[in-house]
């Protein structure tokens, strides 16, 4: 005799599971994926395609997670015998009462988790590679506020491109001199002649 309690436990998780999968799918965009890969795809300035993908790949870890309970439960609910003969006894609404919390605060925590990957992929790639934040101040303000870089009016654009290397972990950008450079003489054109040329 299997356990009802369990079993019905089960497919809630299932649910939920295929729930947070469906939901990292859906995040996914193919046509993105086209045009990035072959090289049509107009850059846009914003971190959200990054923080998309963050959450798409914990949503499917936890998709993943909350189907292997559901498969747990469910072998769970045939080896072991009901409580109690008949309907869903309290087992059955103290493990959807789990189950409502935990998918909840898996949710919340992904995003946070999310955040705080990108954050660390975000450090890691700066680290590596110079970007000209003063050029991109617009991606520059939005790496901040993830940061938590307030900015004022009357902050200086490299004031708050400092305060941002800062957080990235990077050293204080020096502004180089100005090469001065020698004037060179403009080439005159060759004039035609007389003669037809």
């Amino acid at each position: 005799m299997t356990n009802l309690d369990l079993m019905l436990a089960a497919i809630l998780a299932q649910a939920i599971g295929i729930a947070f999968l469906g939901n990292a799918v859906l995040l996914s965009r193919p046509r993105r994926a086209v045009e990035e890969f072959f090289g049509a795809r107009v850059r846009v300035e914003t971190l959200k395609v990054c923080q998309e993908h963050e959450v798409r790949k914990i949503h499917s870890l936890s998709g993943f997670a909350f189907l292997s309970l559901g498969f747990g439960l469910q072998f769970a609910g045939f080896l072991l015998p009901p409580l109690a003969a008949g309907s869903p006894t309290w087992l059955l609404g103290a493990l959807a009462g789990l189950l409502a919390l935990l998918s909840v605060a898996v949710a919340l925590w992904g995003t946070r988790l999310a955040r705080r990957a990108l954050k660390r992929h975000l450090r890691d790639f700066f680290q590596r590679n110079a970007w000209p934040f003063e050029q991109h101040i617009s991606l520059t303000k939005e790496i901040g506020g993830l940061f938590a870089i307030s900015g004022s009016r009357e902050d200086a654009i490299e004031d708050y491109v400092s305060r941002v290397r800062r957080a990235l972990g990077l050293p204080p950008d020096v502004l180089r001199p100005a090469v001065r450079r020698e004037p060179r003489a403009v080439p005159t054109p060759v004039r035609s002649s007389a003669v037809g040329f």
